[in-house]
């Protein structure tokens, strides 16, 4: 995934990452906490932020692997 990328995302159609991050709790420090329900990357989530009334913008998160 990179910046500026065009993804389709059937719960908000057509969108643009702004942001790419290595891990989730960074993007959410950061303020991406929607869930946007991507799932054509099993590597890759993508979160929204709400940026006033009606409005967000959207990152790639990367999906960490899980130690057992």
């Amino acid at each position: 995934m990179k910046k500026g990328e065009w993804l389709e995302i059937p719960k908000f159609l057509k969108v643009q990452l702004v942001h790419v991050f290595k891990n989730r709790e960074y993007a959410a420090r950061k303020g991406f906490t929607e869930p946007t329900h991507y799932s054509k990357h099993h590597r890759w989530d993508i979160l929204g932020k709400h940026t006033g009334k009606d409005t967000m913008i959207f990152a790639a998160v990367q999906k960490q692997k899980h130690c057992k």
